[in-house]
């Protein structure tokens, strides 16, 4: 996944829990800035901050990436 990518499934997750950008950086220990940085697409998350980030939206990684990822080889 980009990290335009990895941004656009934050922020789908987070406006379908209803959050602000504010409330998922408060329940994930991360900065606003950053949060905003990732949804933008101009950073991309480590797999800790990733952790964080779908811990404090209630999701786990499996859901986070869609399943078109598999493996295609």
């Amino acid at each position: 996944m980009t990290a335009k990518e990895v941004g656009e499934r934050i922020a789908y997750f987070r406006n379908k829990k209803k959050m602000t950008k504010n409330a998922l950086a408060n329940q994930a220990g991360i900065s606003p800035t950053h949060i905003n940085d990732l949804e933008a697409g101009r950073k991309s998350p480590t797999v800790e901050f990733l952790g964080y980030i779908c811990q404090a939206l209630g999701i786990t990684f499996v859901q986070f990436f869609p399943k078109t990822l598999s493996r295609s080889r």
